[in-house]
């Protein structure tokens, strides 16, 4: 199951929703406030740059990754339908293990 919090942004003629796996609002929850400040606001930035971050290749090929500090942000994009699902929050270390 995946969580939509109503983040919806029009870029041109396109409409970008995020959603949340269960497990990432999990993560954010466990980070120290100050942190999670920081990683919320990356996430509000990737709704009107969705593309510009660091496209995986090998075994995660077709996610993104964002930096958010010491923190990494996965997720996947459909372009078709302008749904953007943030599949994990890790630092830095461990997020590709």
């Amino acid at each position: 199951m995946i969580y939509c919090l109503q983040h919806l942004k029009k870029i041109g003629s396109m409409e970008i929703s995020i959603e949340y796996k269960p497990q990432v609002l999990n993560q954010l929850q466990k980070l120290p406030l100050s942190e999670r400040n920081k990683i919320l606001k990356k996430l509000r930035l990737l709704e009107l740059q969705p593309f510009a971050v660091k496209y995986l290749k090998g075994e995660f090929e077709g996610l993104f990754a964002l930096r958010a500090w010491l923190y990494r942000i996965m997720y996947g994009c459909n372009v078709k339908t302008g749904r953007i699902t943030v599949l994990s929050v890790f630092h830095r270390h461990g997020v590709y293990k």
